[in-house]
């Protein structure tokens, strides 16, 4: 049995760079021709120039110095046209091989000598001077610029001419331009097509993400965001968290502001953080933590005891919810009547107060009484909370009454101490009331946790402190010194 070992390669030839890369019609010059992964010393080689499948001139005795390197002369036949042609290589290992738009023909010697600037990014448009030499601009007419990269190309705009030496022209960057080196080209119909190799780069950019908002939101809702950059681009976005996706719909970019987009958000969707994956001029990247999916709650409300003409307190607490955020509205629904004092004072994310009076006519004293609360912001929607409340009908009333609390000192300069065997079930609600009937502070004690009321920031005078639990409530009267 014969075994049969083929090497195949995997790995493409291609010419790189021609050097010198500009001739003159009529000229003789020396060049060298590179390419990669090329077998130029194995066999013969041919190297001649087109334009498109038409042969203009070519290499007279091609001779290798490596498989990579190339060298020889060629001679420009006069009455050559001024143009770009493509460079031609072929050996019996590498096949063909075209490097195109890669040698100038010039009948005065003019180039390029600069593109300033030299590179950009996809998605922006920007002013391009090229600076010549021994061209005729001013003198010729049908000035054209462009940019390429093998067989793509990219047109100059409002191309102006300042001088012979020196062309402005404007240049949109698409986003489907390949990233990469790419050459300049400007002619006019004087010096035909002058060219500068490798002169100007688009860039492989990923565009820098500063902010998304919002950045939290919870399943089921759908939000309008903003992800803040500092150039537009085009992509497929989508939210992701480990194997789950949300995806992103673009509305429209901004030049140098920012993407806006929406995205519905399923009411299955897992809790927690999601990075926003990128597919940008096919190239991926994340955002990471850039969405926090929440489920907010209002699990508890303080008021045991309500009172008719009396200004009264609620503490709402929340867990997941975001009382800081812009445009709060808070709503107090009940079967009395509540006439709010226009005062919600947000202590944090998690804790506000709202300040308001029951008016309850008929009702009888430690009736309970239903109380919705709802509380509406931008990221949480409606959260609404129910809770009992028990009437009483004055601050200074008996009944129900605690008969055994003890307090002290009595007057006092700072500290008061509150302390009872009747308090029972789980917590104790102590607010401070002014001489004038203001309420100045109100808190939740733990039961057996020490009740300390401190007045020492408060002036000298009479105040009432009002004693709430489990149905029962007392006011006390303390003298601050």
């Amino acid at each position: 049995m014969i075994g049969l070992i083929l090497s195949v390669s995997l790995m493409s030839q291609n010419l790189q760079t021609i050097n010198p890369n500009t001739g003159i019609s009529g000229h003789t010059l020396a060049l060298s021709l590179t390419g990669q992964n090329t077998h130029f010393n194995q066999g013969s080689n041919t190297i001649w120039f087109s334009v498109g499948s038409t042969t203009a001139f070519s290499m007279t005795n091609p001779t290798a110095t490596s498989s990579s390197v190339i060298s020889g002369n060629v001679s420009i036949p006069y009455g050559t046209p001024n143009s770009v042609y493509n460079v031609n290589a072929h050996n019996n290992t590498d096949g063909i091989m075209t490097m195109y738009n890669a040698f100038i023909v010039s009948a005065s010697g003019a180039q390029i000598i600069s593109v300033a600037p030299n590179n950009a990014n996809h998605g922006q448009t920007l002013s391009l001077s090229l600076s010549c030499q021994n061209a005729n601009f001013s003198s010729g007419s049908n000035t054209q610029v462009w940019f390429s990269q093998g067989s793509y190309t990219m047109m100059g705009t409002n191309t102006t001419v300042l001088s012979n030496n020196l062309i402005n022209t404007d240049l949109y960057i698409s986003q489907t331009a390949p990233s990469g080196v790419y050459n300049s080209l400007a002619s006019n119909s004087i010096d035909g097509t002058l060219m500068k190799a490798s002169s100007f780069t688009v860039n492989n950019y990923i565009p820098a993400v500063s902010n998304v908002y919002p950045n939290i939101s919870k399943p089921g809702k759908n939000i309008d965001f903003l992800i803040e950059n500092s150039s537009s681009y085009n992509g497929q976005y989508y939210y992701q968290k480990a194997n789950e996706i949300i995806p992103i719909n673009i509305q429209h970019n901004v030049m140098g502001y920012g993407i806006y987009g929406n995205a519905s958000i399923p009411a299955t969707a897992s809790l927690g953080v999601y990075d926003i994956v990128v597919i940008d001029n096919n190239s991926t990247y994340k955002v990471s933590n850039a969405l926090t999916l929440v489920a907010p709650t209002l699990p508890s409300i303080d008021s045991a005891v309500v009172e008719t003409s009396n200004y009264q307190v609620l503490n709402v607490y929340g867990s997941q919810t975001h009382f800081t955020s812009n445009n709060l509205t808070v709503i107090v629904d009940t079967l009395a009547l509540w006439y709010p004092n226009d005062s919600v004072v947000v202590i944090s994310d998690t804790h506000l107060k709202v300040y308001g009076m029951f008016l309850l006519m008929g009702i009888k004293n430690y009736s309970p009484i239903q109380v919705w609360v709802k509380i509406i912001n931008p990221i949480d929607d409606t959260l609404s909370y129910p809770f009992r409340a028990y009437y009483a009908a004055s601050i200074g009333d008996d009944l129900g009454t605690f008969n055994n609390i003890r307090y002290f000192p009595n007057p006092t300069s700072d500290i008061v101490r509150i302390q009872s065997e009747e308090f029972t079930g789980n917590t104790v609600f102590v607010e401070v009331f002014s001489p004038d009937g203001k309420l100045l502070l109100s808190h939740k004690f733990a039961i057996g946790e020490p009740i300390n009321i401190d007045l020492k920031s408060y002036p000298s005078g009479l105040y009432n402190i009002r004693i709430s639990s489990q149905h029962k409530t007392k006011t006390l009267s303390v003298i601050r010194r």
